[in-house]
């Protein structure tokens, strides 16, 4: 544990921890930090790679290597599990960039009747103006088994901000990619999934891309513009559908919108409304200098409740086709605008 403005680096740290919460490094109520280069591996009861939590706030964790395992049952939790990167309890403004993160586990760990379980990322920001962005990791988590619950990024400690973003990142799991809400927390707020490479590894049939792991908790997301990988999928999933908790992702597409007169010139400050396949307007504002307007436009929403879904199933909501109208000095065009995964820039001439 270490004190504001702070910064560690280039250390080689070995934990094997014989208590719950033997961390390589704990940030707990410091502001302004950094945590970098260095390389941590951790087994035990319940080791912890990097620790971020009750706020901690301004912070940078960079390019750190951390592969944990948990091997050892303790006498007051059970099996507690591992993390590499642990983040709880109101941590805020924090970036993790460019680490690799990796998470092993085993249903029986070498025999032993221990239950080597855990979570790569173990995040979640129980308020809702409260910022972390992780972006460019490589985050692993893989069992030997297809049995033990092994979670690459887990959104389980009551988040409530949309503001918790994970973004471009190369996920790669056997059990699950993104677990939302467990015994731990729930994971409310929609936090933001976006431009992530999701990859299945191996092919047990526990796997899920998504999934819940307790379903009287709140499950939800939104994804963007996410590739997927080796039989990773959105539509892989289970949020446990049937359980009395709100289970709602929202998953879309960014799209650029650019606005030119007759000769092919961009227009600027010309006024754009986009409504969706029931006329609803989602935006309404103008082009920029260059005659662009960037959209972030809902494909579908899934959800167990409203819109009709009945207790134990679930409503899939689709919004495509757009309708976006674009208008200035006397002049009007509209165009339908649907999803397309190959599509680029849409040019509206007007």
């Amino acid at each position: 544990t270490f004190g504001s403005h702070s910064k560690a680096y280039n250390n080689d740290i070995t934990i094997d921890s014989y208590a719950t919460n033997a961390y390589g490094f704990m940030c707990f109520k410091i502001d302004g930090f950094s945590i970098h280069h260095n390389r941590i591996f951790g087994t035990g009861e319940h080791p912890v790679g990097i620790g971020v939590i009750a706020g901690a706030t301004n912070g940078e964790v960079f390019e750190n290597y951390v592969e944990v395992q948990n091997t050892r049952r303790g006498e007051e939790y059970g099996d507690t599990g591992a993390a590499c990167f642990r983040t709880t309890w109101g941590a805020d403004n924090l970036v993790v960039r460019n680490n690799t993160f990796i998470l092993r586990a085993d249903d029986n760990y070498h025999g032993t009747g221990v239950r080597s379980w855990g979570r790569a990322l173990w995040i979640g920001l129980p308020g809702a103006r409260q910022r972390a962005v992780f972006h460019d990791n490589l985050i692993v988590a893989l069992n030997s088994d297809g049995k033990a619950k092994a979670a690459a990024v887990a959104v389980v400690c009551d988040n409530e901000s949309p503001g918790l973003v994970i973004r471009n990142n190369r996920i790669i799991s056997n059990w699950a990619n993104v677990l939302l809400g467990d015994a731990y927390g729930f994971s409310s707020g929609f936090p933001r999934f976006i431009e992530n490479e999701f990859v299945k590894q191996d092919n047990h049939a526990s796997y899920r891309t998504i999934r819940s792991d307790y379903p009287y908790g709140v499950s939800t997301a939104f994804f963007m513009d996410n590739h997927f990988e080796k039989g990773a999928s959105q539509e892989s999933l289970d949020l446990q559908f049937e359980g009395d908790g709100r289970k709602e992702i929202i998953v879309a597409w960014s799209k650029s919108i650019e606005v030119r007169d007759k000769k092919a010139r961009p227009l600027p400050d010309a006024h754009v409304l986009v409504r969706d396949r029931s006329g609803k307007t989602v935006f309404e504002g103008t082009s920029d200098t260059k005659g662009m307007v960037r959209l972030e436009l809902v494909r579908y929403q899934l959800a167990n409740s409203g819109n009709g879904a009945k207790k134990g199933g679930r409503q899939k909501e689709t919004k495509t086709p757009y309708m976006v109208t674009v208008s200035k000095g006397g002049f009007k065009a509209e165009v339908r605008v649907d999803y397309n995964e190959q599509s680029g820039i849409q040019v509206i001439d007007i």
